[in-house]
């Protein structure tokens, strides 16, 4: 996709679509206003909150496979709960499912940036605690 070409319009402007922007905007509300700003925000943006901070520590293709599992396991959770009757627990399992993959989308557009060495020392949250990079990717520190 080239993003040069695009331009951010009102969510819902094109006819036939209007149902996944309602979706959309459910997925982004849960996390911005419900439950992912009640459990989990603590004043902090998206980006610095753990659903962003923990794929980075782990790095790049390890990072993105977390949120990919996310994904998955909240999914096939929501399939269970519909099963047990629990459409609305169903469906807020899939809204979440929905801001995981949109986490992993946000985690390869960082990771497109750098090589995966500059990954690590290019991380938001290693630049904000000045943490060594080998103490996210190995136990042993560097010979002196």
């Amino acid at each position: 996709m080239n993003e040069e070409h695009m331009k951010l319009t009102p969510m819902g402007d094109v006819p036939g679509y209007e149902d996944l922007a309602r979706v959309l905007l459910l997925a982004y509300d849960q996390s911005a206003r419900g439950k992912g700003k009640e459990r989990h925000a603590r004043r902090r943006p998206f980006n610095l909150q753990p659903i962003a901070i923990i794929p980075e520590l782990l790095g790049a293709h390890e990072g993105l496979g977390g949120l990919v599992y996310q994904v998955i396991k909240k999914s096939q959770e929501s399939v269970g709960m519909v099963s047990k009757g629990r459409s609305e627990s169903a469906r807020a399992e899939l809204l979440g499912a929905i801001v995981y993959a949109a986490a992993a989308y946000l985690h390869i557009e960082r990771f497109e940036k750098f090589s995966d060495d500059e990954f690590f020392e290019e991380t938001e949250i290693v630049k904000k605690t000045k943490t060594p990079k080998y103490m996210w990717t190995d136990t042993t520190p560097p010979s002196k």
